[in-house]
């Protein structure tokens, strides 16, 4: 019997990001549209939960995150960081990666990695508006690559730890 090594792996990571994270958490959601640069026709929605930035290493946020789409009943499940940079007022941004187990079609391989750009508008204390764009890619593992794009926007509640 073949074994997945995601749940162990999930394990260790919030093992880690909850000893050593600061306060600060929050939870996403949101919904994403794949394929922009191409047809444009899959969207999905998306939850995230990002941990606390960790102060000794440079501030980087380590985050779980899930997609799943409706159409092909595909699902994406990673970990990964983020790290972001305040640019005054109610404004900030970062970049970020993840990396996961991918189930559904198009992709060429199950493990998949996903790089993305952000963009926040904070709304309140307890929360911010997110615009990302981001690519999935198996780099090379798979036979094919076609790898994929997209746009999104999700809302985020700032969790007290």
């Amino acid at each position: 019997m073949r074994t997945k090594p995601l749940p162990t792996i999930t394990v260790l990571f919030l093992t880690f990001a909850a000893s050593t994270a600061v306060a600060d958490h929050r939870f996403g959601i949101g919904v994403f549209q794949w394929e922009v640069h191409d047809n444009f026709d899959v969207t999905t929605p998306r939850v995230t939960y990002e941990f606390g930035e960790i102060e000794k290493i440079w501030n980087v946020r380590l985050l779980l995150g899930g997609m799943y789409n409706f159409d092909n009943d595909g699902y994406y499940f990673s970990g990964g960081w983020l790290k972001e940079w305040t640019k005054g007022g109610k404004w900030s941004w970062g970049i970020g990666g993840e990396f996961g187990y991918y189930d559904g079609p198009k992709l060429g391989h199950e493990w998949e990695f996903y790089s993305r750009g952000v963009l926040n508008y904070h709304v309140s204390q307890s929360g911010f508006l997110r615009l990302e764009y981001g690519h999935i890619s198996n780099a090379s593992f798979g036979s094919t690559n076609p790898g994929s794009e997209n746009i999104g926007l999700t809302y985020n509640w700032i969790i007290d730890k």
